[in-house]
């Protein structure tokens, strides 16, 4: 019997569903306000969104929770690479070159208010992606003013993504 052997490495073909979680950073705790449009914070990082460099998969959930219990209907901006995004609190703004990398917007509608939080979610989005690496990155723009924030990781953004 021969046996054959390949260098190639092996890759279960077979989707996973995977959920992953990522808090804010770099949202304002002090200071003016934010107005309509505006960028939130920074860069939201969704590491392992891919198995390999290159690799894709689609976004299959997606919830939002804000802790401080301010905020109203956003958007999230979704790109399959980091890119230079308008500073926090600054009117959001995309170059044609961050546009090539653009994979979708996340719409949440307002938030259901429970008290102390704030939360919203999106089942059966099917959004699919290619990752430049094995990261998606996502913009949250606000669609509403509203005050600072208690702390700058006070929004939490999990997705459901199947990776292929």
């Amino acid at each position: 019997v021969m046996a054959l052997t390949s260098s190639f490495p092996t890759v279960d073909p077979r989707p996973v569903a995977k959920r992953i979680l990522v808090s804010s950073t770099g949202l304002a705790t002090s200071g003016g306000g934010y107005t309509v449009n505006n960028q939130m914070g920074n860069a939201f990082v969704f590491n392992g969104a891919a198995r390999r460099t290159g690799g894709y998969g689609m976004v299959s959930t997606i919830t939002l929770v804000d802790e401080a219990n301010i905020i109203g209907a956003v958007d999230l901006y979704l790109f399959a690479q980091a890119v230079t995004p308008a500073s926090d609190r600054s009117a959001v703004s995309f170059s044609d070159s961050d546009m090539q990398h653009y994979v979708g917007t996340v719409s949440f509608p307002a938030p259901t208010n429970l008290v102390n939080n704030r939360a919203t979610s999106i089942p059966a989005l099917g959004m699919s992606y290619v990752c430049a690496n094995t990261s998606l990155y996502g913009y949250l723009v606000t669609l509403t003013s509203h005050t600072t924030f208690n702390d700058a990781a006070n929004i939490r953004i999990g997705m459901i993504n199947y990776l292929y």
